[in-house]
């Protein structure tokens, strides 16, 4: 699986919640210039964690062809397994015996995450009336704690008022819709 980036992460979790899979429009908690956006866009699809499809009415074009057809660009099948949203032909199939040591570990019904991935996975730990920790976050998604603290950054950008609190040696995070 391709390592992913705090930006890519939040880009392909918001295409993820869409039916269509589109990724444009960028989330407006994304704060990148058009070239910066750009050329994450373009390594995410030499990555082929997206690709480009004709477009359809209605919805954000990323390029035009000189002949007026309009393409646009959607979450892949390696894309939605890259957050842990399902396995693919190029991604491994997880192994029960591991889904199950992570759910013992953090309380999440074995099967497939929430819709949304590894964010989403998140956002309902958090939710519970004990919280999370940075280890229980970290065991669930498989992620470093820079890029959970992240997520927990992202949730918060959607409005998801996130609090932390110590808890002997450890902080605890909690999420209340705001």
């Amino acid at each position: 699986m391709p390592k992913l980036t705090d930006t890519q992460i939040i880009i392909l979790n918001t295409a993820a919640s869409r039916d269509s899979r589109a990724i444009l429009p960028l989330p407006k908690s994304l704060k990148v210039n058009k070239g910066t956006a750009t050329s994450v866009l373009k390594a995410m699809a030499a990555k082929g964690l997206i690709e480009e499809q004709p477009a359809g009415p209605g919805v954000e074009l990323w390029r035009n062809d000189g002949d007026g057809r309009g393409f646009m660009l959607v979450l892949t099948e390696a894309g939605f397994a890259a957050l842990d949203g399902g396995p693919t032909d190029k991604a491994p199939k997880p192994q029960p015996a591991k889904a199950a040591k992570r759910a013992a570990t953090v309380n999440v019904p074995v099967g497939s995450p929430p819709r949304g991935g590894k964010a989403e996975t998140i956002l309902a730990l958090v939710s519970r009336p004990e919280g999370a920790r940075i280890v229980d976050l970290q065991n669930a998604t498989g992620w470093q704690p820079h890029s959970v603290r992240a997520a927990l950054t992202g949730l918060r950008k959607r409005g998801i008022e996130v609090t932390r609190a110590k808890e002997g040696d450890a902080t605890v995070y909690h999420a209340k819709a705001a």
